[in-house]
């Protein structure tokens, strides 16, 4: 009877042992951006939960004094009491092996089912449950937690003196727990984040574009100073009326006859004038507004900072000089973060690749083989979406550009075209391979990406101008981890879409 109360005692020990795990699993597991969203919310067990993941190091230490106990206990209650229940079993099988080697057998068979047990239920099983569902596990957990904290506070506080003695011995300091996250880490989280739907590819973007946003300087997105459109001291009413109505900013520098700066002036502060043919010329002088200058080194976070503390739009890059590179505007800076921004007398671009590939043009699983088997994969899905052009030319003039010259440019991607008479307008084919096809490339590394781009013969800037837009695609190591692990024509479209609106210019 005394033996079938220590199994009960085990039983009871392996079930604290995997509470025990379940809250500290669920601790560390737990997003503590979420506890904060339930404590706002007003959940009581959100906020305990909240102030153990503050305290986490200390909480720790309690769950781990709980863990080592209900272990010991468990060794030394199950195990005799199971080898005690297994010996008479032995007796009467009337083993021919003395009471010595009996008593062993029973001991090794015992230590092995209460090990096998505790692992099982008392450790993994509750492990994988908190790692499955940490939110509401640390919630359950939250208040029994906390009443074993407060039991074991005064032992774990000298088991802690003592352990900090002990590290001082070896001149090693005791630190807290360090919680946050690199830049790196952070986007792969944002990453993974993404790829499960949590989050929008152009989001991500965003993302992408402020972890950079400290590292980017000004020079880089200013406009150069032979690009800023300006006006004159002195200049005729009707030219300053011209680059008004050609260019519809409503700011612009004002320079002197010598092209020294001497401000800028607000399109409102003219209009009257300007559209009043009877109205006599503007005195430019009397309503120009002071133009702010700014280092062309600084980042555009920090330039951000200053237009928001002084009002300003604008400002004038200078170098190190003292020399006047460019002119940063607001949207410049923002255009940083959200993607070029595009107001109603802006142009979009003439030809986007969006516009150019075709969902039905798309091989989203080649086939193995060799480059040239792939390229014409490529290409006959192409002619079938698209059949405006002399297939049999195509694949000839593909063929003969790649046997001169790879088209395999590097980041495991190749950009196989051609010019073509029979071809009235520009197309544009994609193909993905798992596995990797061999091209020649500067990198070694095997094609998976193939981006087919067809143009008219007597067009050529055409084919570099979408070479261009593919090798930006391309170049944004977060763009293109998403083309490797695209699963359909739609996605892919999402991304080169999204590459158009927050990464192009």
């Amino acid at each position: 009877m005394i033996y079938l109360l220590e199994l009960t005692i085990a039983a009871v020990l392996i079930v604290l042992n995997a509470a025990f795990v379940l809250s500290e699993f669920a601790l560390v597991k737990v997003r503590f951006t979420r506890l904060e969203e339930l404590a706002a919310k007003g959940v009581a067990s959100a906020k305990l939960a909240k102030k153990q993941v503050q305290h986490i190091d200390a909480y720790l230490s309690s769950i781990q004094l709980g863990i080592t106990m209900a272990s010991l206990g468990l060794g030394w209650v199950g195990e005799p009491a199971l080898a005690a229940l297994l010996q008479p079993g032995f007796h009467w099988l009337n083993l021919p092996i003395s009471a010595a080697a009996l008593h062993t057998v029973s001991f090794v068979i015992a230590f092995a089912a209460i090990t096998g047990i505790h692992v099982v239920i008392g450790e993994q099983a509750p492990k994988y449950l908190a790692i499955l569902m940490p939110e509401k596990i640390t919630l359950i957990c939250a208040i029994p937690l906390e009443v074993f904290y407060k039991i074991t506070y005064l032992p774990m506080l000298a088991i802690n003196k003592s352990a900090n003695f002990f590290l001082g011995l070896f001149n090693i300091k005791p630190g807290e727990s360090e919680a946050l996250h690199s830049d790196e880490e952070l986007r792969m989280i944002l990453g993974q984040s993404q790829e499960h739907g949590k989050i929008s590819l152009g989001r991500l973007m965003m993302f992408e574009h402020l972890f950079d946003f400290g590292k980017t300087r000004v020079k880089e997105v200013m406009t150069p100073r032979g690009a800023i459109s300006f006006i004159t001291v002195g200049a005729p009413a009707a030219d300053t009326l011209k680059l008004i109505k050609t260019k519809r900013f409503s700011r612009y520098p004002l320079v002197a006859a010598d092209g020294t700066s001497v401000g800028y002036i607000h399109f409102k502060d003219l209009y009257e004038s300007l559209l009043n043919p009877a109205a006599p010329a503007p005195d430019l002088a009397a309503v120009k507004r002071p133009l702010a200058e700014i280092s062309e080194e600084v980042s555009v976070e920090r330039a951000l900072r200053e237009f928001q503390e002084k009002r300003i739009q604008l400002a004038l890059a200078k170098n190190a000089k003292g020399e006047t590179t460019g002119l940063l505007t607001m949207e410049d800076i923002v255009e940083e973060l959200t993607g070029e921004i595009r107001d109603e007398f802006e142009q979009p671009p003439k030809m986007l690749l969006s516009g150019l590939l075709q969902p039905a043009a798309c091989v989203m699983e080649l086939k193995e083989g060799g480059r040239f088997e792939t390229i014409e994969e490529v290409l006959t899905a192409l002619h079938a979406h698209s059949p405006t052009f002399d297939k049999d030319e195509a694949l000839k003039a593909i063929i003969k550009r790649e046997t001169n010259f790879s088209t395999a440019l590097g980041h495991q991607t190749a950009f196989p075209h051609a010019r073509l008479a029979s071809l009235s307008k520009p197309l544009l084919a994609f193909g993905k391979s798992k596995e990797g096809i061999y091209f020649p490339s500067p990198d070694s590394q095997p094609v998976k990406l193939i981006f087919m781009i067809l143009t008219p013969f007597n067009e050529p800037t055409l084919q570099l101008n979408i070479l261009s837009q593919l090798s930006g695609l391309i170049s944004n190591l977060t763009l293109r981890k998403r083309l490797f692990s695209a699963k359909s024509p739609e996605n892919l479209m999402d991304i080169i879409r999204t590459f158009e609106n927050k990464v192009m210019k």
